[in-house]
């Protein structure tokens, strides 16, 4: 082997060695941090903070309505400034549904097979003048009603639903049932238990004396025991 072919062969092995050398180096090599640079110049410094928290208020006023029914005009929003007097809101008392009991239950099926049920009991109130009845469900007030009596029909029903939340039986007392409604309230305008400004809605009278008002012997109904 000539001189020549001996250089050019170990110059060969050097430039393939450097370049391994070079290429571990390179990819091996981890990127430095980022660092944002500014000019140099007076100023004020600002210190920002994040963090959660609660607002409170340092005088909380909880108001309520004496009427129940459902919000037709809102005519405030959080955080405005109200004074004594400032209309708030508009509430309709005509609608209204309360949920008396929702309660679980467990029973034994024909098979034997244990069933968990949940059992929701609710009461409906439907409430105005007799107008303003007649023309929401069609309902004939007694005629010895005053037109600016304010009446209260009650429905109301009971719910079963099944482990998973899906509605078994619905058994209910529609309020909008004009005939059972106009019976009941001939049999309270009847017996006297209304007044100029209310029809079935009892007010300011104790629920005990109310009942045993509405349950007295009637001797032309042979209830006399």
């Amino acid at each position: 082997m000539s001189r020549n072919k001996k250089i050019l062969i170990g110059a060969g092995i050097v430039l393939v060695l450097a370049a391994v050398v070079f290429a571990n180096i390179k990819f091996k090599r981890q990127e430095g941090l980022a660092v944002n640079v500014e000019g140099l110049q007076k100023r004020d410094l600002q210190a920002i903070v994040s963090a959660s928290g609660k607002i409170q208020p340092r005088t909380l006023v909880n108001i309520s309505a004496d009427t129940m029914g459902r919000v037709t005009d809102l005519a405030v929003e959080e955080g405005q400034r109200v004074k004594k007097g400032d209309f708030l809101l508009q509430i309709d008392p005509r609608f209204y549904i309360h949920v008396e009991h929702v309660r679980p239950s467990v029973r034994v099926g024909p098979d034997g097979i244990v069933i968990a049920e949940t059992v929701a009991e609710y009461i409906q109130f439907l409430e105005g003048t007799p107008g303003a009845l007649s023309r929401a469900i069609g309902l004939r007030v007694p005629g010895a009603v005053q037109p600016g009596t304010r009446v209260r029909v009650l429905g109301g029903g009971t719910i079963v639903f099944d482990e998973f939340g899906r509605a078994k039986y619905h058994h209910r007392k529609d309020i909008r049932d004009t005939g059972r409604q106009h019976r009941r309230l001939s049999y309270l305008v009847g017996n006297g238990l209304f007044d100029d400004k209310a029809l079935g809605v009892s007010d300011g009278m104790p629920a005990g004396q109310r009942f045993a008002i509405l349950h007295q012997p009637d001797a032309n109904r042979k209830e006399t025991w």
